[in-house]
């Protein structure tokens, strides 16, 4: 990354921004109650920023705002206009799972006709910035974009009060330095470093925007592994392919089920990136267990399942030979996951999807042996 002037430069205003240190506690919920303060205290100027957002109706002449109703981050409605419900995620971009979700409870509050706006500081990579979940379509609407409608409001609301003018001088401040920031760190080519440089990680963590940035950094790899399977025909059926952050750390993983028992229960085998850490992983539910017994009972069935091949990860990444490993004996994550790991620093970002595609190949072959491998009868029932 070749950013690390510029990111200086963003970090340093952030620090002066005073609405910025206000927003850490809650970061969306801040930004979703600011929309909120914003069109209710001042709605001829809220409807000249948002209405064409959303289509004209003759049915509603009232405003009205909620916030958090039905796990909806804001439901709008401007006189004379149809809803407008925004999910509001500035970092963590929801998965497809979560979006139906939205979309049933937005039918519910606020009906069919609703415009459904993603609100993030980075795109989510579809097509002509739409996804479709039955007949509804969600349309993203970027911080930029929000930014820029509330810029051309300031004179409006500045001429009925001065100070909450002010205020909206400094949101729209804010909002330029956070996305500048996400552009900054941001991926910008397929040949760069996955992992963020000691430099730019601890001037990050000076403004805690470090962990955002890997959360926007491993969203933007699972969307490049999403684009191949999809480029590829692959059947996502019964697998998931996530990204997210734990443990101080993002995290991006594929999983395939391959036995559902009679309980249920699902037993998976798949693989983590975690920080520098590329894992080969089963998920046993059918074995669950805190005892030696169950811990003992699912070692044995990961020790022969010919899951946990490391050779891949030194084919594709010539750098990760002579590098940390535990492929000996298995690590766990009581009640159901065993893994063992390799590392890869300085894995880019090309490498980490070739790698991903992959073990994505291999689980498929492997799904297809899987009667050779599979939980036995006997193993549930001792």
């Amino acid at each position: 990354m070749s950013i690390d002037l510029d990111l200086e430069t963003i970090c340093r205003k952030l620090q002066a921004e005073p609405l910025f240190h206000m927003s850490l506690g809650s970061k969306e919920l801040f930004h979703s109650n600011f929309l909120a303060w914003f069109i209710t205290r001042f709605p001829e100027p809220a409807a000249d920023a948002l209405g064409d957002l959303t289509d004209v109706t003759l049915a509603s002449s009232s405003l009205r705002v909620l916030r958090e109703k039905r796990d909806l981050d804001l439901v709008i409605e401007l006189p004379g206009r149809q809803p407008i419900v925004i999910e509001n995620k500035m970092f963590a971009l929801p998965d497809e799972s979560q979006l139906e979700r939205y979309t049933d409870q937005a039918g519910k509050e606020a009906g069919h006709r609703a415009s459904l706006l993603l609100l993030s500081l980075t795109p989510p990579g579809w097509d002509n910035n739409a996804y479709a979940v039955g007949d509804r379509t969600w349309r993203y609407l970027g911080y930029h974009d929000l930014q820029a409608r509330l810029q051309q409001q300031i004179e409006a609301v500045k001429s009925q009060d001065r100070y909450s003018g002010e205020t909206l001088v400094h949101y729209c401040n804010f909002i330029h330095l956070l996305t500048a920031f996400a552009d900054s760190v941001s991926i910008q080519s397929s040949s760069e470093s996955f992992e963020l440089s000691p430099k730019v990680r601890d001037l990050l963590q000076s403004v805690r925007l470090h962990d955002a940035a890997l959360k926007m950094r491993a969203h933007a790899v699972k969307w490049e592994l999403h684009k191949r399977i999809a480029h590829e025909g692959i059947n996502l059926r019964a697998m998931w392919l996530t990204s997210g952050f734990t443990n101080k750390q993002s995290i991006i993983e594929f999983f395939m089920t391959f036995r559902r028992t009679s309980n249920n229960e699902e037993d998976a085998i798949g693989w983590q990136l975690q920080g520098r850490q590329w894992r080969l992983a089963m998920v046993l539910e059918s074995l669950a267990g805190r005892s030696p017994e169950a811990r003992k009972r699912r070692e044995d069935v990961a020790a022969t399942s010919n899951w946990f091949n490391f050779g891949l990860v030194e084919e594709i990444l010539p750098q990760a030979k002579g590098t940390g490993a535990r492929t000996r004996t298995f690590l766990r994550f009581d009640p159901s996951f065993v893994y063992q790991y390799r590392l890869i620093p300085g894995a880019t970002v090309q490498q980490i999807v070739d790698l991903g595609m992959s073990y994505i190949h291999e689980a498929i072959a492997w799904g297809s042996r899987r009667a050779d491998v599979a939980v036995t009868e006997q193993q549930l029932q001792s």
